[in-house]
């Protein structure tokens, strides 16, 4: 790893994907590893580059959790300065201020947070429905159930949704800390169990968009042949309990073998309700069709977990998507492992790697 001339690690972050997942990869192993990191080039593969307020609010949420120190930390910023601390427990608030994404801020938080001296509850403000990031269901659904089965966990209630262009959603998520994780084999996709899903309306959009979508999706369902037999309700929902004007829907694929596929889509520019339906199942189709047991918004936050686990783990996947690639590539850099991408066809591929072992040192 190439250090500046303070003893930092240094980040390019106009490399690989060359946004925000650089920072957030970088600032969450400094933070683990107590060893300070500098990164230049912030986000300069964007059209608006420099730190945004979710970004901005993430790293000083970490900042406080370890008590560390921050350099350059402002909207803007195409280089900060990281030195960690010793990470704390605690309860620990951050507002985005706009509809940056509540998901994202967890991706940084959550590995800290299992590796803090006790349990760790954060209240957070901002988007958790937008496009350009995972819904905060797909964090609540799909990364969970994958860090359950590395030996972590956490709990999270949606309060209240929160939509572009404000945010002002509200999520209370705890965590309690681990000695260690565990590496975890999924190769083995199994049979379909069941398949979930609901749709969702609040503000000017009116309720009979949500049936529309679940209409959709159970038309698609019912003229599938695998996933036909197993089809659970697609529920439509409305709420009042929600900021701004949204619609989307969050689809689940339970197997027999414990995979969890789960894809969503919701309202963005010249998008009907039945766009997002169509987006959303048609991924769970694909997915399902080429035995997945680990989707692709969940593939690169399951990268940090591999890395850190003890033992060996061997997942198998989709296409990887440059934002794994990205994780991967500096979380070798950062941690001294190793990933390996065994091609098993055009579409299929098995992510291998033998975790550091990283240990809990308040345990």
């Amino acid at each position: 790893m190439e250090l500046d001339t303070t003893g930092c690690a240094l980040i390019d972050g106009s490399l690989l994907e060359g946004g925000g997942q650089i920072l957030r990869t970088a600032v969450a192993l400094s933070a683990l590893k107590d060893a300070p990191v500098r990164i230049i080039k912030i986000r300069a593969g964007r059209k608006d580059p420099g730190l945004k307020s979710q970004h901005l609010k993430g790293i000083e949420l970490v900042r406080q959790m370890c008590d560390g120190s921050l350099e350059g930390g402002s909207m803007g910023s195409t280089e900060i300065t990281f030195r960690p601390g010793r990470i704390k427990a605690g309860s620990f608030y951050a507002d985005a201020v706009t509809a940056g994404s509540v998901s994202l801020m967890m991706q940084v938080l959550l590995p800290l947070a299992l590796f803090a001296p006790g349990p760790t509850n954060f209240e957070l403000k901002g988007g958790t429905n937008a496009d350009l990031a995972p819904p905060v269901d797909h964090t609540v659904l799909a990364y969970r159930h994958m860090l359950e089965k590395f030996g972590g966990d956490f709990k999270a209630q949606i309060k209240t949704r929160g939509y572009f262009p404000k945010g002002r959603g509200e999520v209370l998520v705890s965590v309690s800390p681990v000695r260690s994780l565990k590496g975890v084999t999924l190769t083995d996709f199994g049979e379909v169990k069941r398949v979930f899903g609901f749709s969702f309306v609040s503000g000017k959009f009116p309720s009979h968009l949500a049936d529309s979508m679940t209409r959709y999706v159970e038309r698609v369902l019912k003229n599938d042949p695998v996933l036909r037999k197993n089809c659970a309700e697609i529920k439509s929902t409305s709420s009042d309990k929600a900021f701004g004007d949204g619609f989307g829907i969050v689809l689940g694929c339970e197997t027999t073998t414990g995979c969890l596929l789960v894809t969503s889509s919701c309202n963005k520019r010249g998008y009907r309700a039945e766009d997002a339906a169509k987006e959303a199942v048609e991924e769970l189709v694909s997915s399902v069709n080429i035995q997945s047991c680990v989707d692709q918004h969940t593939q690169d936050q399951v990268i940090i977990l591999m890395a850190l686990a003890v033992g060996e783990s061997k997942l198998r996947t989709g296409p990887i998507t440059m934002h794994t690639k990205t994780v991967m590539h500096f979380t070798e850099k950062l941690l001294g492992v190793k990933f390996v991408v065994y091609a098993i066809d055009d579409e299929v591929n098995i992510i291998e790697c033998t975790g550091s072992g990283f240990q809990n040192p308040n345990f």
